[in-house]
Order: structure tokens, then C-alpha cells, then sequence
């Protein structure tokens, strides 16, 4: 399946990917997805799965502006998060080159991330 990509590598504060939806690092290596089956995925090269929430039912990721990257099952109930909950705003979900997912606040500091760094 081909994935659309309209924020690139990162959901900025209050962006939502959701099904068929994903962000793509800059060499457009890794890629973050919500799947049309309501998995969020992390994979390289498409076909190497780094990091998954799988069964779930996800039907949106949202970067909230309390810091907590969320996803969300068709009625609106929280079925994965960063708990990555603060006040140091702006925070952005960062799908990186080198293979790891992470939650940047203010000022780049990493509050959360996948730990699949792989490519190096």
C-alpha cells in the first residue's frame, strides 16, 4: 500500500495522521503509519518492522498539545500514548533517518521514543 505523507518527518503540536496516513523520514527510509486495519507501525525500507501497536484499532495518531502523542480508536477512546504529559510546548512526533520515532519538546529536548535506532 502506498501511504500519503502531508507533514513529511514530523506532526507538529495538534497534527493528526490517520488511516492510510504517515510521516516519512528524510531519506524516505523509515516510515511512521496508521494502517487501514487500525495498526500504527514503524518500518524500514517497507518491509523491515521496527516497532508496531498492533490490534487496536487505531483510527488517528494526534501529536495533543499536552505533550502525549495519541492514538484513537473510531469512538474516540485513547488506545496507545507516549504518557509523555508536560507543559514544554511546542512538541513535535519526529520520524527520523535513523530509524526511531521521538517526541521532541521545546528546545529538542527528546521526551519519549521508540529506541529502533538501526540505521546508522
Amino acid at each position: 500500500m502506498s501511504y500519503v505523507h502531508p507533514y513529511g518527518s514530523t506532526l507538529p503540536e495538534n497534527g493528526v495522521i490517520g488511516r492510510g496516513y504517515a510521516l516519512i523520514s528524510d531519506s524516505g527510509r523509515v516510515e511512521f503509519r496508521v494502517t487501514d486495519e487500525g495498526n500504527i507501525q514503524l518500518f524500514l525500507d517497507d518491509s523491515r518492522k521496527l516497532w508496531s501497536v498492533d490490534g487496536k484499532n487505531a483510527s488517528f495518531v494526534k501529536m495533543q498539545t499536552d505533550g502525549n502523542c495519541v492514538g484513537y480508536d473510531p469512538n474516540g477512546t485513547a488506545v496507545w500514548h507516549t504518557a509523555t504529559n508536560g507543559d514544554d510546548h511546542p512538541y513535535n512526533l519526529v520520524c527520523q533517518n535513523d530509524g526511531n520515532l521521538v517526541v521532541y519538546a521545546k528546545g529538542g529536548k527528546a521526551v519519549w521514543h521508540t529506541n529502533t535506532a538501526v540505521v546508522h
